[in-house]
C-alpha cells in the first residue's frame, strides 16, 4: 500500500484545454516515502528539555542549571562543546535541586 503511494496521482482541471488531466500527487508521495523510511529505519530520538517553575530572574535560573548534569548534557549536545558558564564543571555530580514550588 505504501509502495503504491509512491506513484500517487490526482486529477487536475486544465483551464487552457478545458479537460481533466492526471498529475503526480507530490504531497502524498512524500508522505508515503517518509512512512516507509520511518518503518524501516525507525524514528530518530527526539529529546527536549523543558524549564518550568518560578524563578526570580535569569541569573537564578542559570545558577540552578549549573548544578544540573542533565542541563550540561543537553547544552553540550546542542553546541558540541561545554558551554562557557561561570562555575560550571565538566564532571558535575548528581545533586538535588531545592523544591521551587510553593505549597
Amino acid at each position: 500500500m505504501w509502495i503504491d503511494g509512491l506513484e500517487a496521482t490526482k486529477k487536475e482541471y486544465d483551464k487552457i484545454s478545458e479537460t481533466w488531466s492526471t498529475v503526480p500527487d507530490w504531497k502524498e508521495r512524500r508522505e508515503n516515502a517518509n512512512t516507509i523510511v520511518a518503518y524501516m529505519e525507525g524514528r530518530p530520538i527526539e529529546r527536549q528539555m523543558v524549564l518550568g517553575g518560578s524563578f526570580d530572574g535569569f541569573g537564578k535560573m542559570i545558577a540552578k542549571m549549573q548544578g544540573s548534569p542533565e542541563a550540561l548534557r543537553v547544552l553540550r549536545s546542542m553546541t558540541g562543546e561545554l558551554p562557557a558558564l561561570d562555575g560550571v564543571q565538566e564532571t558535575a555530580e548528581e545533586t538535588e535541586l531545592p523544591n521551587t514550588r510553593e505549597n
